[in-house]
């Protein structure tokens, strides 16, 4: 089957259809640079605070601090995501991030590089909710579920080639040309978002809701749907997966290995092969969808982190590989899963307010993995971080779904869809 004719059995649509549409590629190009920026940070980042202070929980405390606009903001900016258009909310914060990322290079202490990593999570903190919200908005029920993976497999392919990128800039030529290509990639997405047109947002009849009780609705949005709920919650227990991603992988490297010089291209590679993961994830998506339904890529994504257990054994470097990169393609279906679950019982118009809350409640969980993982890699070094991680993530979120009912309300309500989509048909070529 080719790239041009490939289509969900579920829904007719290509990726040739939803790239059609002039507005969803402008804001694809935003996400593209957007993920870019970030990938290259990504490496750059804790491979420059880790060379100046060689402490796991300083890296830990650096990362807790960059989240806390996160924490603080993200109510505000989801009132901002419903209220104002959201083409000028992203086009602000591009533009804002821009001259915060193209300063880090002058930073040279760990405080500095803290407080402008901060900043630059004020700014994230006020973007990620309005784009998130624009994308059902630009796509339309139609073209969504193509439209939400095409997303997640461009963003996981672009974090395959930037942490590689990210970390030969920093290995040849020092963190300031990896933190001007960040720059740049801002730069240029704030251009794509100025040629996008207004988002005209929903508005609600009546008058006004005073603000304050507008900030709190975003939390009556998540207690209204326990399916979401439940999701929410499993999410924050899964952060302890994420966070060991960015603290255990560079001791991981770097002491337990010891491989010296090939550390920073090691840990370069590792990001890169669980982004290879999550790019195939998202291409496989709405396949394993029609085939195996939704429940199933939940189960896999929440299961997943208890691959982080064979870390424990320093297993030979191939198969550490092959491990992230299937820990990258179950995170992949998982977050497809949870965004189409969102969009589906969530209306547009208070989306904007859940995806702010939401990445408040998901960020503090970081946070506080953050400062736990940090110490805990210095105590017991990273590989029995690994399984600490992969059983309390592993087994604990799957315990959050059965133990809430949202497994089973899942399954009966995928049986008659299922049916309905005729699921029993033979698959296409």
């Amino acid at each position: 089957m080719t790239a041009t004719t490939a289509r969900s059995t579920a829904d007719g649509v290509t990726y040739r259809d939803v790239l059609t549409d002039r507005d969803f590629r402008r804001l694809w190009g935003v996400t593209i640079f957007a993920a870019l920026g970030e990938s290259i940070a990504q490496i750059a980042l804790p491979l420059l605070v880790y060379a100046i202070t060689g402490s796991g929980t300083m890296l830990g405390i650096v990362f807790a601090i960059s989240t806390l606009p996160k924490i603080v903001l993200s109510p505000l900016a989801g009132l901002l995501a419903d209220r104002v258009d959201r083409r000028r909310i992203v086009l602000v914060c591009d533009l804002a991030r821009v001259v915060a990322v193209g300063s880090l290079p002058f930073m040279d202490t760990a405080f500095q590089i803290g407080l402008v990593a901060l900043i630059i999570a004020v700014f994230t903190a006020l973007s990620r909710p309005a784009e998130q919200a624009a994308i059902p908005q630009v796509a339309g029920d139609r073209l969504l579920m193509r439209a939400i993976s095409l997303t997640q497999v461009s963003n996981a392919a672009i974090r395959v080639v930037g942490p590689i990128v990210g970390a030969g800039l920093v290995a040849i030529l020092g963190p300031g040309p990896a933190f001007f290509a960040q720059a740049l990639c801002f730069a240029i997405s704030s251009v794509l978002v100025f040629r996008l047109r207004p988002l005209p947002i929903d508005r609600r009849a009546g008058n006004p809701v005073p603000v304050a009780r507008d900030l709190v609705s975003g939390f009556g949005v998540l207690w209204r749907h326990r399916v979401i709920r439940a999701i929410v919650m499993a999410e924050t227990v899964w952060g302890g997966a994420g966070t060991i991603m960015a603290i255990g992988l560079v001791a991981y490297t770097d002491v337990t290995l010891n491989l010296g010089d090939r550390a920073e291209s090691t840990f370069a590679l590792l990001i890169g092969s669980f982004a290879a993961g999550m790019a195939c994830g998202g291409l496989l998506a709405s396949r394993v969808e029609w085939r195996l339904g939704r429940s199933f890529m939940l189960g896999f994504g929440y299961f997943a982190p208890l691959m982080l257990i064979t870390l424990v054994f320093v297993p030979p470097l191939p198969m550490t590989f092959v491990a992230l990169f299937l820990f990258g393609l179950s995170d992949s279906l998982l977050v497809v899963a949870t965004q189409q679950i969102v969009v589906e019982r969530i209306p547009n118009e208070e989306r904007g307010r859940f995806y702010a809350v939401w990445t408040a409640i998901i960020t503090a969980a970081w946070s506080v993995w953050y400062l736990i993982l940090g110490p805990l890699t210095d105590a017991i070094g990273a590989p029995l971080t690994f399984l600490v991680v992969g059983l309390a993530a592993g087994l604990g979120c799957p315990l959050v779904l059965l133990l809430t009912g949202t497994l089973r309300e899942l399954l009966l309500a995928e049986g008659p869809s299922r049916k309905r989509a005729g699921v029993v048909a033979t698959q296409p070529e």
